[in-house]
């Protein structure tokens, strides 16, 4: 009796476990970020907002903003809008991911859409 209370414990652990790590780290199986209804309206805007002809249409909105990448970029009539969007997220406290980003390359317009230089 003493030990199907302890392996009944330890499975109930062990989901309570798996459960915080999914809700924590919310990526799908391929290793993509499983985004929020929120977070995919943001990235329809932003991904609206991404249009240039040269590189001069582009500008920087937003630096580190998970999970939108480390620079977000956009045609420069809409950086404060899309910055002001990003702003009222990072206000929720909903981002639970970090990153790393590399020194800041520059930006050009690659088939219509503003991209960090290779």
């Amino acid at each position: 009796m003493k030990r199907q209370k302890l392996f009944l414990i330890a499975g109930i652990c062990l989901l309570a476990a798996a459960a915080a790590w999914a809700a924590f780290f919310r990526s799908g199986g391929d290793g993509e970020m499983v985004l929020t209804r929120d977070e995919r309206r943001i990235q329809r805007e932003i991904d609206r907002a991404n249009r240039c002809e040269t590189a001069a249409d582009c500008a920087q909105a937003a630096s580190a903003i998970c999970p939108f990448g480390c620079y977000v970029h956009v045609h420069k009539d809409e950086v404060e809008r899309i910055s002001s969007m990003l702003v009222e997220y990072q206000k929720t406290g909903a981002s639970t991911c970090m990153y790393s980003c590399i020194e800041y390359p520059g930006v050009e317009c690659v088939s219509g859409r503003c991209e960090l230089k290779q």
